[in-house]
């Protein structure tokens, strides 16, 4: 079962992590992303992914920063994790947890997607990360329906209605070698409209996938809305 987990963070509690535990400039993405793991853990003893992923942060200009991502792991396990976390004091108050209301239909959503392509020779480990309206799998006229066919694209088996793309430019930062961070420009979306859904199933786990590059890192959540 997917459960959807809803987190508080207090702003000032969560710049004294930062100050604890990473240097300064790190953005919040990263910041985020490093806190939850902090809260609740890893998915499993195989997985070295955080537990909540993807995740998205609702608001980010507020004393209190509330935080949305899903899981596979129990009620319980989140609950236990988070309460034996020294970190849970960067939190206004518990989680909350429940499981994923997923049903079939037109069900609007919203995400916002980091569209990257990862382009390279066939059998080559090294894979050049670009964006999609630059590769050649989606050329279109412009960005935007570029940005559509990759979106598009992601959520097979689905089909997409009434889909709206803003592209915007962002700051990530990500650590290269022991402490050491870097600040790099990249390309986000914030995608609007609803998913024919038909099976369920299939649904949850497109939900626990997320789409595009970086779910680890606030993006790339399908944020069912209504």
């Amino acid at each position: 079962m997917l459960n959807v987990v809803k987190v508080n963070l207090v702003s000032t509690q969560l710049m004294r992590f930062r100050a604890r535990t990473l240097p300064r400039g790190v953005s919040l993405d990263y910041l985020v992303h490093a806190v939850l793991r902090a809260l609740f853990g890893v998915s499993d003893e195989n997985d070295e992914r955080g537990a909540i992923r993807p995740f998205t942060v609702l608001n980010d200009s507020t004393s209190i920063i509330p935080v949305l991502g899903y899981t596979t792991l129990s009620k319980e396990r989140c609950l236990n994790q988070f309460l034996n976390s020294e970190a849970s004091c960067v939190c206004k108050d518990e989680p909350l947890i429940m499981p994923v209301p997923v049903e079939n239909g037109l069900i609007p959503f919203k995400c916002r997607a980091v569209p990257i392509v990862r382009q390279g020779s066939r059998g080559s480990k090294k894979k050049k990360e670009i964006p999609a309206f630059m590769s050649k799998r989606f050329e279109a006229p412009t960005q935007v329906e570029s940005y559509r066919q990759w979106f598009n694209d992601q959520v097979e088996p689905f089909t997409t209605h009434d889909l709206t793309i803003e592209p915007k430019p962002v700051d990530l930062s990500r650590r290269k070698e022991d402490r050491y961070f870097t600040k790099f420009p990249s390309h986000v979306i914030d995608v609007r409209g609803k998913l024919a859904v038909s099976d369920t199933t299939d649904l949850e786990r497109l939900l626990a996938q997320g789409v595009g590059r970086h779910q680890g890192f606030g993006f790339g959540m399908i944020q069912l809305v209504g």
